[in-house]
């Protein structure tokens, strides 16, 4: 079983990209990057196709899965996306930091 890369380095910092996205990088070049809207969640997740039920449980109201590797996930109404197509980790490893991200909603995303 391969392990999740360690993302929480104090050196580690997010790289804000264009689209308001989070982009974390580790020391091999693989990448995560998570995005969200706190509100219109719901209608947002709605829009996204094609996609399949996500398979694994969580905190979210609703979740899907679009192609092989990014997660988008529901709370109260906001939406939270984890692109995971470049991190080399498994779908549940995603689901975990999903959780502790929907956690966090209230958080700054800076924030440790």
């Amino acid at each position: 079983m391969r392990s999740m890369p360690t993302w929480k380095r104090p050196s580690l910092s997010c790289r804000r990209t264009s689209d308001s996205r989070c982009a974390w990088r580790s020391a091999d070049g693989k990448e995560l990057t998570i995005g969200g809207a706190r509100e219109g969640g719901t209608e947002r997740l709605a829009a996204i196709e094609p996609y399949t039920a996500a398979k694994i449980t969580g905190v979210w109201d609703q979740a899907r899965l679009e192609g092989c590797c990014k997660l988008h996930a529901v709370k109260d109404e906001a939406l939270v996306t984890i692109d995971f197509s470049r991190a080399g980790v498994r779908l549940e490893q995603v689901a975990q930091l999903m959780n502790e991200a929907l956690a966090r909603l209230h958080e700054p995303i800076d924030s440790p």
